[in-house]
């Protein structure tokens, strides 16, 4: 909450990274694979800059599609039809 109002605090993280070089890339995804839904996750910005930052070898791809799963398990239902 900022001055009584809600705040968005959210960030989209790639799991794999979409660019070559970065955390986690997998050279064997497909551009649209590495921009699909599956391998995106909602962060909040101090986890989203600690998952690609210098500690990011201790946030493996298994890791996070653990987080994802958690946390999207009670809604996946709900935006399974979106595009």
């Amino acid at each position: 909450m900022i001055n009584d109002a809600p705040r968005l605090n959210l960030e989209i993280a790639h799991i794999r990274a979409f660019e070559e070089g970065g955390k986690r890339y997998d050279s064997e995804w497909s551009t649209s694979e590495r921009n699909s839904f599956a391998n995106l996750i909602l962060l909040c910005h101090p986890h989203h800059t600690e998952i690609d930052g210098t500690n990011s070898d201790q946030y493996s791809v298994e890791l996070l599609e653990r987080w994802k799963r958690e946390r999207e398990s009670d809604g996946v239902s709900a935006i399974g039809g979106l595009g």
